[in-house]
């Protein structure tokens, strides 16, 4: 009779075991699947808002890899990726060079610094 009702109580623990380690795996993919898509959908970068370099122009950076520069009299669109400290401009237009800039920050400020003989160096103010 004992052996009975172990078995039985061995064959409950396993049944225990197997839901517990059913819904751990669970809670574990949910997780890891929830921290990829937010990576892949809400990514957002440090460059992310609006820039004025000198209150006419501006650079707009969506914070997923698209952005524009504004200038008075046109726009142009681009991508950009990060990659460390530096920026890269691709321009779908060819009236504007691509760049390439390292950048750092410091307050409200983000500071280019071109790492190709056009793009020069520039000041940006965070817009609100």
């Amino acid at each position: 009779m004992e052996k009975k009702e172990d078995n039985k109580k061995g064959k409950k623990n396993s049944k225990a075991k197997t839901i517990l380690f059913l819904l751990l795996l669970f809670i574990i993919v949910t997780v890891i699947t929830f921290f990829i898509v937010r990576l892949i959908f809400f990514r957002t970068d440090k460059v992310a808002g609006n820039w004025s370099v000198d209150g006419t122009t501006y650079f707009e950076f969506d914070g997923k890899g698209k952005g524009k520069l504004k200038i008075p009299t046109d726009e142009f669109n681009f991508s950009y990726k990060i990659e460390n400290n530096k920026l890269h401009i691709d321009y779908e237009s060819d009236e504007a060079k691509d760049s390439d800039y390292e950048y750092s920050f410091k307050d409200s400020k983000l500071f280019l610094k071109g790492l190709n003989p056009y793009s020069g160096e520039y000041e940006l103010t965070k817009q609100k």
